[in-house]
């Protein structure tokens, strides 16, 4: 083993499991992820400014671009993680599920205003991710 990255190990860290309860507290307090998906050119994975609406992603796109093929249901995977490379700290979040259209924002007490896009252009398409699975890992000190 290189001696460099030998001395970069820490013993006392270990990959710990996170709860379907602790991914979906990730999950709400997080509002940029990536998805990903098998396009139409080969895969992609796409930054997205999201909100979680009981058991699925809503975000919104532009009605041309690359990830407007999702309106068409199909497999997807959506990523959340943070690290912190001087403490060492890291989680991820990671979702499969299907994507389709969502529903028009009703404006609900059940549903969260919808997400704000970063970029100005027009994002009027409305996606979701319905979540088939939830996993998650924290990186932690024994």
């Amino acid at each position: 083993m290189d001696r460099s990255r030998q001395d970069e190990q820490d013993p006392e860290r270990r990959f710990e499991q996170l709860s379907i309860a602790e991914c979906r507290q990730y999950l709400q307090a997080t509002r940029v992820g990536r998805v990903g998906w098998c396009g139409e050119h080969g895969p992609l994975i796409l930054p997205v400014a999201y909100v979680l609406q009981g058991n699925v992603i809503v975000f919104r796109t532009g009605e041309t671009g690359p990830m407007a093929e999702l309106v068409r249901p199909q497999p997807v995977a959506f990523e959340i993680d943070a690290f912190d490379p001087s403490r060492r700290d890291a989680w991820s979040v990671s979702v499969v599920g299907r994507s389709q259209r969502a529903a028009p924002a009703s404006g609900g007490p059940e549903l969260k205003p919808d997400p704000v896009p970063w970029v100005s252009a027009d994002r009027r398409l409305r996606l979701a991710i319905t979540m088939d699975s939830v996993t998650g890992r924290l990186l932690s000190r024994d």
